[in-house]
């Protein structure tokens, strides 16, 4: 999320902030790792039916996860907390690039083991790369749903303590208590 003026902004903070408003990262990190992968001179597995049942998981699990992803957008989206409102109102590019992001590539992650289920007799390190790829995304969305979440939640939290109208002071005084965790 952008910061305010006035913030503290510490190196760490400003990199996290970074990460959290700008979701490509997740694929040009994953896509490293997975070219990474398939240039080296890592043995392919040479057995057939575990990989079936490695990317069917995959997909599976990755379906899970767009549905829990998606119940935790709605619940970004529905929050009655008026801290939250503001966020929303504030932050509408962010929240909207984040889980347009998280939304998509999950799904795009369900599709991907599949396709190298079918690919994996032809060109079995392109499947194991492949698939490689949908595991890293699944962990960064799900790192950034939860990052969302736990976002929301306090911000709920801090509504029902915190009566009153919110001003952009509340929000720098927030981001300074959590830039220090």
């Amino acid at each position: 999320m952008k910061k305010t003026k006035n913030a503290p902004d510490t190196p760490a903070s400003s990199i996290a902030n970074s990460i959290a408003a700008h979701p490509f990262v997740d694929a040009v990190a994953s896509l490293v790792v997975s070219v990474s992968w398939y240039m080296s001179e890592c043995r392919t597995f040479d057995f057939e039916e575990p990989c079936a049942e490695l990317f069917t998981s995959l997909s599976s699990v990755s379906g899970l996860l767009m549905a829990a992803a998606t119940f935790i957008c709605s619940m970004v989206y529905q929050s009655g907390s008026g801290r939250m409102k503001y966020v929303i109102t504030k932050y509408s590019d962010e929240l909207s690039r984040n889980w347009s992001s998280i939304i998509v590539w999950t799904m795009v992650t369900a599709v991907l083991p599949l396709i190298s289920l079918y690919i994996y007799k032809e060109y079995a390190r392109v499947a194991i790369a492949v698939s490689l790829y949908s595991v890293l995304m699944m962990f960064f969305k799900t790192i950034r749903s939860m990052y969302w979440l736990k976002y929301t939640l306090f911000m709920q939290k801090a509504s029902q303590k915190l009566r009153g109208e919110f001003t952009d002071d509340d929000m720098k005084k927030a981001a300074a208590r959590s830039d220090r965790f």
